[in-house]
């Protein structure tokens, strides 16, 4: 019996299921199915039962419920309170250092969070690996080492299309359209022009990519002075606005990317998803559902 176990019994009392457990304890429901059931093996008595919504507790379960409740979460509360890292050096990339760190670290000053600004998700990695970063926040790479990891958010991308454009007329921007088309991408090794030249390959897609310096703001007016058609992530699309662009969604959703915690430590790893849960993300979006 180890203290996991009894976190994961008390995660699916309180939720009547274990699927929505294992959600919230960042693991496979199988693997959390399993530290029920030896559990309920070390103790000889059956915690739940299953219902057609999910499960209850028996009767023992819920005494075992009530007694451990309190002491579980003043003992989380102790080791929480010697576990707290003094500093936390934070790895993020230039468009999550940009856009989206500062609300972290003024709603999380109390972490005392460290940036570390890197331009690849493939460089962060290598710090964490190093050891010369705590956790990381990357783009499209979950690792599947020893570090703990959790998909924080999805979210497409915008076609930014200048108005003028042939294609600025059109309601949705078709994955055709972009053959032979005139697509700005950022000439600094970046996750995005990456994982575009890769979805570019896969689809047999041959746009004409003109390769420029610069964050998005810089893509927005290369778009404009180039007439090609630039990328950008859709939470971003509402603060970053050119009075020559217009924002198309693409076909199916097709493009996107997921954004990924990665952390060396549980405490760590903890402790950010915590804080992470109250910060104003967008909702993951459903899959596209390609014909």
């Amino acid at each position: 019996m180890n203290l996991q176990q009894l976190r994961y019994f008390l995660a699916a009392a309180k939720l009547k299921s274990f699927s929505k457990a294992a959600k919230a304890m960042y693991v496979s429901q199988p693997a959390l199915s399993k530290q029920i059931a030896l559990l309920e093996n070390q103790l000889q008595i059956t915690l739940f039962e299953r219902t057609s919504n999910g499960v209850q507790l028996t009767e023992k379960g819920a005494q075992l419920y009530q007694q451990l409740t309190p002491l579980v979460n003043q003992l989380d509360a102790i080791l929480r309170a010697f576990a707290e890292p003094k500093e936390i050096r934070l790895g993020v990339l230039p468009s999550i250092g940009t856009y989206y760190l500062p609300e972290l670290v003024s709603r999380l000053t109390f972490l005392n969070l460290t940036p570390i600004i890197k331009n690849t998700s493939a460089e962060l990695i290598k710090l964490m690996e190093a050891g010369e970063a705590d956790a990381a926040i990357v783009q499209d790479r979950p690792q599947l080492g020893t570090m703990r990891q959790a998909l924080l958010f999805e979210e497409t991308y915008l076609a930014a299309v200048p108005i003028g454009h042939p294609l600025s007329q059109q309601t949705e921007i078709r994955l055709t359209h972009f053959n032979q088309t005139n697509v700005i991408l950022q000439q600094t090794a970046c996750d995005s022009r990456e994982y575009f030249e890769l979805e570019f390959r896969k689809l047999g897609l041959k746009p004409k990519i003109t390769l420029v310096h610069g964050l998005f703001e810089s893509l927005l007016a290369y778009a404009v002075s180039l007439e090609g058609i630039a990328f950008i992530p859709k939470m971003m699309a509402s603060s970053i606005t050119h009075r020559q662009i217009v924002y198309k969604p693409i076909e199916n959703q097709y493009f996107r990317r997921s954004i990924h915690l990665l952390a060396r430590s549980d405490a760590i790893f903890n402790r950010l998803m915590e804080e992470f849960s109250m910060l104003p993300f967008i909702p993951n979006e459903a899959p596209p559902q390609l014909s």
